[in-house]
């Protein structure tokens, strides 16, 4: 009985080569790559925050009106744009800007509005500042 001679898998493959760029070729890459760096104007939020107390006193000092007139009517308005927000209204007002309510959601006691606000750069709100005028009679 013959045999058959039987083969043997000589064919071997070889692995991908794991050469890792020379450093000339790494420079030439980065040096092709032309970075920007893109700045942002980001405000400087050092500032502490505005408080109820601090923005009766700057009315007052701007109208030129007593604070126990200025401070409940601050506090309503206060009050005015809460309630709208908490409705998901948009809200819009010169000198501060227009807000969208985003996101809202409800912990315990509390209600967290996520809010989207946009300002006009370089208006001139100083008339709106200047409102010794008032719209109402002194009297009123």
């Amino acid at each position: 009985m013959a045999t058959k001679p039987t083969k043997t898998n000589t064919d071997t493959v070889e692995p991908k080569s794991t050469k890792t760029p020379s450093k000339a070729a790494a420079v030439a890459a980065a040096a092709r790559v032309n970075p920007q760096v893109v700045t942002e104007d980001v405000p400087d939020i050092t500032a502490p925050d505005l408080k109820n107390k601090e923005l009766v006193d700057e009315a007052v000092a701007r109208c030129g009106i007593k604070r126990r007139d200025a401070k409940p009517a601050i506090e309503a308005a206060m009050a005015v744009l809460g309630e709208a927000l908490a409705e998901g209204r948009d809200v819009g007002l010169p000198g501060l800007g227009k807000f969208k309510v985003k996101r809202t959601k409800t912990k315990a006691d509390r209600r967290i509005l996520e809010l989207r606000g946009n300002q006009k750069i370089g208006r001139d709100v100083s008339s709106l500042s200047d409102a010794k005028d008032g719209v109402a009679e002194p009297d009123e």
